[in-house]
């Protein structure tokens, strides 16, 4: 199989950030990096975590090559840098969910922690934000649930052994 895809994954040194980007502002390089890197078609993941399908590895490394000359507090500031290729991704999010979540132990440890929270509080009134938080959650999971499965069993994924 042909590999198209790359995933990136970048680790900085906040300690080195704010004496190269500025201290009081050092988060900002996290936006300005996520600003780059989804200009260059790259999808976030989460944290310093990108993705994009259609681009080789050595394409991605002179996307980074790039940013780094523009931007010289980041290599300065950089602990790690991997360059992964993708051959196919699979989100399973939903067939985990799915075929993993018991409602009896999600119901059970929301009422321990709610009788926690009543121990632990005086005032009455910190309860409801909890008991909205708590509805809208399982309110949002059954809506989630109730989607088209786009995956109906792990087995039904093309995975080559």
């Amino acid at each position: 199989m042909l590999i198209t895809g790359s995933y990136v994954s970048i680790d900085l040194d906040t300690k080195k950030l704010k004496i190269y980007y500025g201290e009081k502002s050092y988060n900002k390089a996290y936006y300005v990096l996520k600003k780059y890197m989804t200009g260059k078609s790259f999808e976030h993941i989460k944290d310093t975590n990108y993705v994009n399908a259609n681009i080789n590895v050595l394409d991605t490394y002179k996307i980074l090559s790039e940013f780094a000359k523009n931007n010289e507090w980041f290599p300065l500031s950089l602990n790690k840098a991997n360059i992964m290729p993708v051959q196919k991704t699979w989100d399973l999010t939903q067939v985990l969910i799915e075929e993993n979540i018991n409602l009896d132990f999600k119901k059970k440890k929301e009422q321990e922690y709610k009788q926690n929270l009543m121990k632990d509080k005086t005032d009455i009134q910190n309860i409801d934000p909890l008991e909205n938080y708590l509805n809208s959650n399982i309110n949002d999971a059954l809506k989630y649930l109730q989607q088209p499965k786009p995956i109906e069993n792990i087995e039904d994924l093309d995975l080559e052994r």
